[in-house]
């Protein structure tokens, strides 16, 4: 017969896992509060395993006292074998106003560390040996559902997937119920994570504990994977472990320091993607991706430098002989300069830029620019480009003029920040993939207020006329021109550049343009030299972008044929 257990002595706080992700460090914690009554042995799983044994025994392995508010059960279990609403049920059919504490970490950590704690803790004889790339390997075979190795390695790898587990905790509790936090921060930013936690609880926070004590800043021994096989797993992960971190709704750890940003999915891939600290969005997909130079063979890469490296100097020979001054300068990819924010340990001084830079020491005959050391080195790092768009802000195209200028050993027009700018919030390229639209305040100056436009290409003003000023499809083979009287200084430009220049003014283009007497600016990566006859520049700088350096150019290219070309053949939507 079944004795019905007084609801004073029912457990109503949960912390349900994962495995691995810091509930025991949280569990030690809490019990330290005369007002939380931990289990006896913290894990009773009684709602996942041993439901058989009744209430009675399940009550037994708590010993509240008159001061206590919340009985703490923390069994990794709760969420791990979450695959349906059976577990999330029994608890609130038990509990109803129960709160549950949810914990996660890096997918890729947690599964490592499990693999670790299945080799060293559990002397699992059959795993001894492997690493994270042998258990994902044999989930690739054709093992017996009931083979032992592999039934260890699907929870390896499935116990990382929680946001469905979550979602089901959500439907049967509610947000207001729900508390999710991040292994890392609790780890790294303990007071904050456990101050909200207690307005979570309703409860005073504790005046005497300090949860960043050493005995509870502990971390697993970070195991080396390879780039490779690391971002093929944040893309295999990275869609669930992003809607865990950020499940619209979900009672999260918040921070009084709006610098901080808590729950985040460090390292997701996420619809080419990758997610960053600090709010950063980087692209690692597509069919120029940045991610690809990091990561391809020395050899491939050398030889796509080489090719650079030699271009650049028939180049400098060609345009001399014109009597023309030649800059070239290849602009850093976000993930080139901010790249340790994604935590995936990339070689960064593998990135094409620096490897082009080696050959070109900085001497006053060389014609590259430099832009990767400053970068790196700028007190504005953070600035230098926009969280969730791949381009720089005006602080990164300031930063790249300034070097120009000091090429060029002339004095750069501090003045154009007071420019005429406009701000707001804008949703830019990356943002806008991700599952919950990001959004982020821009700025953007009009640097060539004081030039007038003295001649617009013949794709730049089709564009103007039928409003695709955006369609990326028209990009290339864009020309345009700007001309000032009184320029602080007398010469003509001619840029070869990308969208980080740009033929609008908010850019590269326009801070020249309110520099030189004249800049005419053309949309390609490949010099024209018939334009530069024709329009016979004193300086020609060829400002291209890292991801389009796989393809050298070959510098065959008429550009106002191609413009011609694009606008004869360009269907717009509505034909």
């Amino acid at each position: 017969m079944t004795t019905e257990i007084p609801p004073s002595l029912k457990a109503n706080l949960f912390i349900i896992g994962s495995m691995k992700c810091g509930t025991t460090i949280l569990y030690d914690f809490l019990c330290r509060d005369h007002r939380i009554a931990g289990a006896t042995g913290k894990e009773v799983h009684y709602f996942s395993l041993y439901k058989e044994k009744g209430e009675e025994w399940y009550s037994s392995h708590f010993t509240p006292d008159t001061q206590t508010k919340y009985l703490l059960d923390a069994s990794p279990t709760y969420l791990d074998m979450a695959e349906n609403f059976e577990i999330p049920n029994a608890i609130k059919n038990y509990a109803p106003e129960a709160k549950i504490i949810i914990m996660i970490r890096d997918p890729i950590d947690r599964a490592i560390s499990q693999l670790n704690h299945f080799q060293k803790v559990n002397q699992r004889d059959d795993l001894k040996g492997l690493n994270i790339s042998d258990i994902f390997q044999i989930l690739d075979e054709d093992l017996p559902v009931d083979d032992k190795t592999a039934t260890a390695a699907r929870y390896i790898r499935d116990f990382s997937f929680y946001a469905s587990k979550i979602q089901r905790y959500i439907e049967t509790f509610g947000t207001e119920n729900v508390f999710v936090i991040h292994n890392e921060d609790l780890r790294a930013h303990g007071d904050q994570v456990l101050s909200s936690l207690y307005e979570f609880l309703d409860l005073s926070a504790l005046d005497d504990e300090h949860y960043s004590e050493k005995r509870y800043v502990t971390g697993t021994h970070e195991v080396k994977v390879p780039v490779s096989l690391k971002t093929g797993l944040y893309a295999k992960y990275g869609q669930d472990y992003y809607s865990s971190c950020r499940h619209p709704g979900v009672q999260r750890p918040t921070s009084s320091d709006s610098a901080l940003h808590l729950n985040q999915p460090v390292g997701a891939i996420v619809n080419e993607v990758g997610i960053g600290s600090d709010g950063f969005l980087f692209l690692v997909g597509g069919g120029n991706s940045p991610l690809d130079m990091l990561i391809m063979d020395n050899t491939q890469r050398s030889n796509i430098v080489k090719r650079w490296v030699d271009q650049t100097k028939i180049r400098q020979a060609t345009l001399s002989e014109l009597g023309i001054k030649y800059i070239q300068c290849m602009i850093p990819e976000k993930i080139s300069i901010l790249g340790e924010k994604l935590g995936w340990g990339l070689d960064l001084n593998k990135s094409f830029g620096d490897c082009f830079g080696v050959h070109f020491p900085n001497a006053a005959d060389s014609p590259v620019v430099d832009l990767f050391s400053f970068f790196r080195n700028s007190p504005y790092r953070d600035q230098l480009y926009f969280k969730t768009d791949s381009h720089w802000t005006h602080v990164g195209a300031f930063g790249a003029y300034q070097n120009i200028c000091h090429k060029l050993e002339i004095p750069f027009c501090e003045d154009l920040l007071k420019s005429t700018s406009s701000s707001g919030p804008v949703t830019f390229d990356l943002g806008a993939k991700m599952p919950w639209t990001f959004q982020e305040e821009g700025r953007f100056f009009h640097f060539g207020e004081g030039a007038k436009i003295t001649d617009e290409g013949e794709l730049v003003a089709f564009k103007k006329k039928h409003g695709l000023e955006n369609d990326g499809g028209l990009h290339v083979g864009s020309f345009l021109s700007f001309e000032q009287d009184h320029a602080p200084q007398p010469e003509s430009v001619l840029i070869f550049g990308d969208s980080f220049s740009e033929y609008r003014d908010h850019l590269l283009t326009g801070l020249l343009a309110g520099t030189f007497s004249k800049v005419s600016f053309a949309w390609t990566t490949n010099i024209d030299y018939n334009l530069v006859q024709e329009l016979k520049p004193d300086i020609v700088i060829c400002a291209m972008t890292e991801r389009f350096m796989t393809a050298a150019p070959s510098d065959n290219f008429d550009l106002k044929a191609f413009a011609h070309d694009r606008v004869r053949s360009y269907k717009r939507p509505q034909e």
